[in-house]
C-alpha cells in the first residue's frame, strides 16, 4: 500500500525533479507536503549563504507543518532526488484535521521525533558525533533519509565543516570501526556504539 493510498484526506499527488524548491525560509507555508519516494533536504543558510542545520528527509516524512499553526517555513526545503510527493493546501489540511486524521497525526509525531533524533547528534568531537551519526542510521528507522547523503549534508547536521567529517570517517576506519569512508558500513558494532555512548 502506498502512503498516498494510506493518507486519503485531500492530497494529491505528483512527481518532482532535484532542484524542486517546495519551501522557502521565513515565506508562507502555502501546502503541506508528505515524501512518497526519493529525497528532500530541508536547511537554513548563513549571512554568506552556507547551508547551516540540515536535515534529509526520505518516504512517510511531512514537510510544512509550522505552516497549520500559520507559521513562515522555519527551513528551506528543496527536492534532491527525484521524489514522488502529496501535497494539499493548508486550508484543506486545516479543514480535513478538525474530521479527524489519525494517520497525518502519526506522521506529524514521527516527524517530530526524527527532529529530536538528530537534534542529539550534535554533541562531543567529531569522531564522536560521526560515530552517533553512522550507528543512529544504521539503527533507526526514522534516521533511513539520510541514507545516500551527501558529505555536507552529513557535516551541516552533525555542525561540523565537511573535511572535518571525512577526517572523522578516516579515522574511525583506521580504528577498524567501519569500511570505506566515502560510503561508510560499519564492521565493529560493538566498537561504534561504544565510541558512540550507546549500546
Amino acid at each position: 500500500m502506498t502512503l498516498f493510498a494510506s493518507i486519503g484526506g485531500p492530497f494529491r499527488a505528483g512527481k518532482h525533479p532535484s532542484g524542486t524548491r517546495l519551501l522557502t525560509r521565513d515565506t508562507p507555508v502555502e501546502r503541506i507536503w508528505l515524501v512518497e519516494s526519493g529525497r528532500v533536504t530541508l536547511s537554513r543558510t548563513t549571512e554568506g549563504g552556507a547551508p547551516h542545520v540540515c536535515a534529509s528527509r526520505g518516504g512517510g516524512a511531512i514537510i510544512g507543518l509550522e505552516g497549520i499553526s500559520g507559521h513562515a517555513a522555519q527551513r528551506d526545503a528543496v527536492v534532491v532526488a527525484d521524489a514522488e510527493l502529496l501535497s494539499a493546501p493548508i486550508s484543506e489540511v486545516i479543514e480535513w484535521l478538525g474530521e479527524g486524521a489519525p494517520e497525518l497525526l502519526r506522521l506529524a509525531s514521527e516527524e517530530h521525533a526524527r527532529g529530536v533524533a538528530e537534534g542529539a547528534l550534535a554533541a562531543g568531537d567529531a569522531t564522536v558525533r560521526t560515530a552517533r551519526f553512522l550507528v543512529a542510521r544504521a539503527r533507526d528507522p526514522l534516521m533511513a533519509g539520510w541514507n545516500g547523503a551527501r558529505l555536507w549534508e552529513v557535516a551541516c547536521l552533525l555542525n561540523i565543516r565537511p573535511e572535518t567529517l571525512s577526517r572523522a570517517l578516516r579515522e574511525l576506519e583506521a580504528r577498524g570501526l567501519i569500511r570505506d569512508g566515502r560510503r561508510p558500513e560499519i564492521v565493529d558494532h560493538t566498537g561504534i556504539a561504544r565510541l558512540a555512548g550507546s549500546h
